[in-house]
């Protein structure tokens, strides 16, 4: 599996899919728009069989929508099949020309998944897809720190479709609670706007109001008046009254003072590249672990790495 990548992760499915094909190796695949399938492994598949005919890594042209997930399930025969790669390798360089058996082998001798494994398994048709359903699964990659906002919301939507026992409860502001409001009384509880999942020992003030595609960690503190959307906030943080994140991954035990506001530009958060000519491109803002904002300071797109201390607001920078 590789490490780069958020996903529903059909894994049942997708052994049942490999059980029932006697395949000796399985990739989980998805279907992506036409235009940006040059960014990944494409895979030719059978439609009715489901075998695998045909992998190319980023493609110039146009080979296939259906792109490998880089999620492989194998049979423990996976491991001869290596060594017949190894072997066909070796005598590919014997077969050179050049080759001098007297003289140590310097050339790299390590081989690649998915070009010189999986090629074999296509070529003795024993390689198979897994093709994720798209009213069901979600994939997407995760190469910078602020694509994991759309990770968490892709995740967040994800359980409210599939198991919304997992997100808090739902709760819109009563007629009751509005009376409350009017009178200068607290309501019975925040605002959620789904999907939203705070753990269990987070202490949120009645008046905040959270969500949606917000997930707040263990022993956080949401104080009077916040709003908080599109934003990640982990463990320990508190955030004092009447502040505002938006579209935001603010890190471990971090302190933001009252009417503060920390925010990124959501349109942008699954860019792969965090500086463009030494500017910081419009993505996510991200808070390290122990960073304290002041009170009345607006941080807007930047990435403040750990233990800083913000006096003043700062924009479109990478604090260190």
């Amino acid at each position: 599996m590789n490490s780069d990548i958020c996903s529903s992760f059909p894994l049942a499915e997708m052994l049942s899919s490999h059980i029932d094909r006697k395949a000796i190796g399985t990739i989980l695949s998805i279907q992506v728009d036409r235009s940006s399938v040059h960014k990944y492994g494409c895979v030719v598949v059978d439609s009715e069989s489901r075998e695998v005919l045909h992998f190319v890594e980023k493609p110039e042209t146009f080979v296939s929508d259906l792109i490998s997930c880089g999620i492989y399930l194998f049979q423990k025969d996976i491991f001869a099949s290596i060594h017949e790669a190894i072997t066909k390798k070796r005598q590919k360089e014997e077969d050179h020309p050049d080759f001098d058996p007297t003289v140590p082998r310097t050339s790299d001798e390590r081989i690649r998944l998915e070009q010189d494994v999986l090629t074999q398994l296509i070529g003795d048709k024993k390689l198979y897809a897994y093709v994720c359903n798209p009213q069901k699964d979600f994939w997407m990659q995760v190469k910078t720190g602020s694509s994991t906002i759309p990770a968490n919301k892709a995740y967040l939507q994800h359980f409210r479709v599939n198991a919304p026992r997992r997100l808090s409860g739902v709760t819109r502001l009563s007629e009751d609670d509005m009376l409350r409001l009017k009178n200068g009384e607290a309501p019975s509880g925040p605002e959620l706007i789904q999907p939203v999942t705070i753990h269990a020992t987070a202490i949120i003030h009645p008046t905040a109001k959270i969500g949606p595609n917000v997930s707040i960690g263990p022993r956080c503190l949401v104080g009077r008046g916040c709003r908080i959307r599109d934003s990640m906030i982990l463990d320990g943080t508190e955030i004092r009254n009447d502040s505002v994140v938006i579209s935001s991954v603010v890190g471990w035990e971090c302190r933001l003072g009252s009417w503060s506001r920390v925010e990124g530009a959501p349109g942008e958060a699954s860019t792969h590249n965090a500086t463009l000519k030494g500017y910081k491109i419009p993505t996510a803002t991200i808070l390290g672990k122990d960073v304290t904002v002041a009170d009345e300071t607006i941080i807007r797109n930047c990435i403040v790495l750990s233990h800083k201390e913000l006096k003043s607001s700062f924009q479109n920078e990478i604090l260190m």
